[in-house]
């Protein structure tokens, strides 16, 4: 295993990955390993003080080029779900029931005597006749985040920038851990 963090170079600030609850020691304790035949895929490998995750820890980020040989995959296509619940008014019962009923009467003509063949048909005539009448199913999507949560979030963030700027000194150390505390990322629901 090697150990790429620390063989490019970078100005201070870009190497350090941790910062002590006092504000004034900082050290580079986060690493990224990599086995040796992989070691000529990372480029660069900085830590970036501008990612608010509300930990002591900088975001480290490599800069990988892969050389990877890919195999072909069978894509597989996305099965629609319809939507049962139309199903409970009885006009939708019908309709689905004469659609089916239509495309069964052109399968009696059909004899089959392979059963497999037979299942087939049956399958894509039940299908074909929900796609028709039932539209697949979509889930509504709560929006959990709003307007509020995004205004917090921007003051945590603003208060974490004033900072850095400021040396880390106890006013603003204070004022951002203030605005911490009242974001919603770090409340537990």
């Amino acid at each position: 295993m090697n150990v790429r963090s620390t063989t490019f170079p970078h100005k201070s600030a870009h190497k350090e990955t941790w910062n002590s609850r006092d504000g004034r020691t900082s050290n580079q304790i986060d690493h990224i390993l990599i086995s040796n035949r992989h070691r000529s895929t990372i480029s660069d490998i900085r830590a970036f003080r501008g990612a608010e995750i509300g930990s002591d820890h900088n975001l480290v980020i490599a800069t990988v080029k892969a050389k990877l040989r890919t195999t072909q995959k069978l894509k597989r296509g996305y099965i629609k779900k319809p939507d049962l619940e139309k199903l409970q008014s009885p006009s939708e019962v019908i309709r689905y029931c004469v659609e089916v009923e239509n495309r069964f009467q052109a399968l009696e003509r059909n004899d089959e005597e392979d059963c497999n063949v037979t299942w087939n048909n049956i399958k894509e005539v039940i299908l074909a006749a929900g796609e028709k009448c039932l539209p697949s199913r979509t889930k509504a999507k709560k929006k959990w985040f709003d307007n509020e949560c995004q205004d917090l979030v921007n003051q945590t963030i603003h208060k974490r920038r004033e900072w850095l700027q400021a040396g880390k000194n106890e006013t603003t150390t204070k004022a951002y851990k203030d605005a911490q505390k009242q974001s919603p990322q770090f409340k537990k629901y």
